[in-house]
C-alpha cells in the first residue's frame, strides 16, 4: 500500500485515491485475502510485504504454463 500511496502523494490529481485502492485491492495476493479473510491468520495483515522479497521477479520469469506450489512443512 505504501508504494501506491507514495504515487498518489507525488501526483494526487493524476493518481487519485480511488485508483490507489483499486490497484492495491487487485493485486493477486490481496484479492485472494479479500476473497478468503481466514487466510489473514496464515499470511498476516500485509501479505505483499511478507512475500515481496524478489518473489514477484521469480514468478514473472516462469513460463506462462508453469504451476507454482507453496508447501508449508512443520516438523
Amino acid at each position: 500500500m505504501s508504494d501506491f500511496r507514495a504515487r498518489h502523494f507525488a501526483d494526487p490529481e493524476g493518481y487519485p485515491q480511488t485508483q490507489v485502492l483499486e490497484d492495491f485491492r487487485t493485486q493477486p495476493v490481496i484479492a485472494a485475502l479479500l476473497d478468503n479473510p481466514e487466510l489473514e491468520d496464515l499470511v498476516g495483515e500485509d501479505p505483499v510485504a511478507r512475500f515481496a522479497d524478489d518473489f514477484n521477479e521469480y514468478l514473472d520469469a516462469l513460463p506462462a504454463d508453469a504451476y507454482v506450489v507453496r508447501v508449508l512443512y512443520h516438523g
